[in-house]
Parts: C-alpha cells; structure tokens; sequence
C-alpha cells in the first residue's frame, strides 16, 4: 500500500512496536521509502495496557 501512498497518516503514541506489523514498523518503513508521514495522536489519548 505504501507504492500507492503519497502520505501516511498514523494514529500513534509514538512507542515501540508491540510486535512485527505494528503502527512502529509501518511508520518506519513509509519514513525509509521517503513517504511523508503525519502523526494523530489525540491530547488525552493513551494506550492499552494490553
């Protein structure tokens, strides 16, 4: 999907990735790639402790 995109917006906390595919990883291969990437993360938002 990347190919395609011309940005990527990310809804992230800006942590590690919890395991391989996570949000991390996808942002770190558009950000590779020289994909624009915009991050959302809404004030009061938090994790799950999952």
């Amino acid at each position: 999907m990347l190919d395609r995109a011309d940005e990527l917006w990310a809804v992230w906390d800006g942590e590690p990735a919890r395991g391989p595919g996570g949000t991390a990883d996808v942002v770190a291969h558009a950000r590779g790639r020289g994909v624009p990437v915009r991050v959302v993360w809404p004030p009061g938002a938090r994790r799950d402790a999952g």
